[in-house]
């Protein structure tokens, strides 16, 4: 109803490969599908950072393709390594630093 009402074309989901953003993907694909919208108009948007594997990174970009889906990548690695030069995190520390440090990249 929100993109028929804002008449939107377009539609922005990040997509990480794991269960949840796959699920707003299949949704949005769905509702393009509905409005009689061309896949396309669905932009998934992989960030890539440290902690993310080959299994999750393919599993994104493929069913981005196989829904046709424009995919766009960002990758974070190079933003993330300057925010913790900036903030003196050693990224060999694993700790909730290192982990919400990824994090708070992908939503900025």
């Amino acid at each position: 109803k929100r993109l028929a009402h804002t008449r939107s074309r377009r539609a922005v989901i990040g997509l990480s490969g794991g269960l949840d953003s796959t699920l707003a993907l299949l949704v949005a694909v769905r509702a393009f599908d509905l409005l009689g919208l061309p896949r396309d108009g669905v932009i998934a948007v992989t960030m890539p950072g440290f902690g993310t594997t080959d299994r999750t990174y393919n599993n994104a970009c493929e069913l981005a393709r196989t829904v046709g889906a424009e995919l766009r990548e960002v990758g974070i690695a190079a933003a993330v390594r300057q925010h913790f030069s900036d903030i003196g995190h050693d990224e060999s520390v694993h700790d909730v630093t290192y982990e919400n440090s990824q994090a708070r990249e992908r939503t900025q």
